[in-house]
């Protein structure tokens, strides 16, 4: 039996489906008419970098098209700092005429991020200039939406250049107090309050981090958006914090990162929608022009729980275990919960202990099992389970239930036969330059772009070609038991480079190929994968950088006998 873990908190967070948003037209179809309608919907995007480059521009305007072609009449936008690469005025300049010339929302705001303050200019001039592009007469503002407050804020300090701390967020004591201010007035209507700063918590200089932390745990209806990091929103566990207020990363339309790997094609940004009992947070992956599974939650401000989903795969007639955990995130006990979970027809689920939970303190979590067996005939992609929870909160003991479609995905179906990797469709890939190429060295940033995969002088016709660091995961479901392949640096960068291999069988090592040069032979490994479901191919730099780490898993195959190749 295979162990799925979810997520469900009671903070004021649940998962939602995979579906369009309500004012949009799915790429598969009509939205569905029965859908209520939010009473607002905006999108988040941040750290585009514009510089002198067209990698830059494109990545923006890739951006734009798809968050307009998802929902073409989005209320706002907000870019979440980073505009700029350097804060120079060329580079505000072509960021206007980009936006310019792309459909958006009429309503467009933005936060002053480290990178605007990169010139060395001084910090005067920089947030004047900051100020002036965005037409306001501070780094810090508020703006109304549709009735509901959208809080800006921003670092008005860079530096020195020496310090590890320099592109930290520095808050003056007079934003502090306006934003005391604010919060204070706005939170009377109890509407959700959107907050906008560029660096996480973490990233805010440390006497700001306590009173920013201060200042929102008093509000549960605080949703804090930061961006700064470039966390691709597929990691687990950093795109939602919550602890007496909500926290959510927007990683980055220029590069993200799933460390220790910088993924130059990924481009990342959030859409959300407000209704009158809840807001609705979906992650976008631009690259893709797709929703990105990990980022679908709801959030209800007012009872302060969380009830979010991390999905995993589950195969067609096996069972899979799994894990829901319910969380209050508030200050609360909360009471009389019951907690139950549907699949579509044919599926079968079961739950492994009590549903029924008499209550739940502030700050504690409720984990429950439930044994999920898809058909046989269950067809790969994604499947949607419907999660309810109903609970009693508050002096007046207010009854509250909600309802989600956690989304759950079947892989493709496992290659029939004894299969070279490159043939196989992956679960993940990651890739420092560019994207995994198959068949053929990395080359360059564009797809296909590579040669023919070539390792001191052997030339091979099968293969992946990478750059550290790079990682590809495959679904084999414990059907294969040989990996073998011939590894080594590209010869298109000559002797130069220096890389390490490895080899995961379901999160354990299985092979380290060692340091590993330009100037090295070809190497051949053969790897027991017997019984693992993830393989995972991992390539990691030498220590020296990324530099030239163009690497090869040359005929790159996996058996289900234990034979060399």
């Amino acid at each position: 039996m295979k162990k799925v873990i979810a997520c469900l908190g009671l903070a004021a967070c649940m998962l939602i489906p995979l579906i369009a948003p309500a004012h949009a037209q799915s790429t598969q179809g009509d939205t569905n008419a029965n859908v209520k309608k939010p009473k607002a919907t905006f999108q988040v995007i941040s750290d585009l970098h514009i510089r002198d480059t067209s990698f830059s521009h494109n990545k923006l305007l890739k951006a734009l098209q798809d968050l307009h072609a998802t929902d073409p009449l989005a209320d706002a936008m907000v870019i979440n700092g980073d505009i700029t690469n350097n804060g120079f005025p060329e580079e505000y300049a072509k960021a206007r005429e980009l936006l310019d010339q792309s459909a958006k929302p009429k309503n467009l705001y933005m936060t002053i991020g480290n990178h605007e303050f990169f010139n060395g200019e001084g910090n005067e001039v920089n947030t004047s200039r900051f100020a002036d592009f965005i037409e306001e007469e501070h780094v810090y503002y508020e703006k109304i939406v549709k009735g509901y407050p959208f809080i800006f804020l921003g670092s008005e300090s860079w530096g020195p250049v020496d310090s590890p701390a320099k592109d930290h967020a520095y808050l003056s004591d007079e934003q502090l107090n306006w934003l005391e201010d604010t919060l204070e007035k706005r939170s009377k209507s109890e509407k959700p309050m959107f907050v906008f700063l560029h660096q996480p918590l973490s990233a805010v200089h440390e006497t700001a981090e306590k009173r920013l932390t201060d200042l929102f745990s008093k509000y549960p209806q605080v949703i804090l958006f930061t961006g700064h990091t470039h966390r691709d929103m597929r990691l687990p566990n950093i795109n939602l914090t919550q602890n007496k207020f909500t926290s959510i990363n927007t990683a980055s339309v220029y590069y993200t990162t799933f460390a220790p790997t910088v993924n130059w094609d990924e481009s990342q940004g959030l859409y959300v929608q407000i209704y009158d009992d809840r807001v609705v947070v979906q992650g976008r992956d631009f690259y893709r022009k797709q929703w990105i599974p990990e980022v679908h939650y709801t959030i209800d401000v007012q009872s302060a729980t969380t009830f979010s989903y991390r999905n995993d795969y589950v195969i067609p007639g096996e069972t899979a275990l799994l894990t829901s955990t319910f969380t209050n995130y508030g200050q609360n006990t909360i009471e009389a919960i019951h907690l139950d979970l549907t699949a579509p027809d044919g599926w079968n689920v079961e739950a492994v202990n009590d549903p029924l939970v008499t209550n739940l303190s502030p700050g504690s979590s409720i984990e429950t099992d439930w044994r999920v067996t898809p058909p046989d005939t269950a067809e790969p992609g994604f499947a949607n389970l419907k999660a309810t929870v109903s609970f009693e909160y508050g002096e007046n003991n207010k009854q509250t239930e909600w309802s989600a479609d956690p989304i759950v995905w079947i892989p493709e179906r496992l290659p029939a036969a004894d299969s070279y990797v490159s043939d196989v469709e992956w679960i993940h890939s990651a890739n420092h330059w560019g994207p995994v190429e198959r068949d053929q060295s990395n080359g360059e940033k564009a797809k296909d772009d590579g040669k023919t995969i070539t390792i001191g002088g052997e030339k091979y016709t099968k293969g992946l070609g990478v750059h550290a660091n790079a990682e590809i995961a495959y679904y084999i479901g414990g059907n294969f038991s040989t990996f073998t392949a011939d590894i080594g640096i590209d010869d298109e960068v000559g002797n130069r480079g220096s890389v390490v291999f490895q080899i995961w069988a379901d999160g354990e090592k299985v092979y380290d190929s060692g340091l590993i040069t330009g100037s090295d032979s070809v190497k051949k490994v053969h790897a027991d994968i017997s019984g693992a479901n993830v393989l995972k191919l991992v390539v990691t730099d030498g220590g020296d950088g990324t530099g030239y780490d163009h690497a090869d898993w040359a005929n790159a195959h996996i058996a289900r006998s234990n034979v060399n190749r």
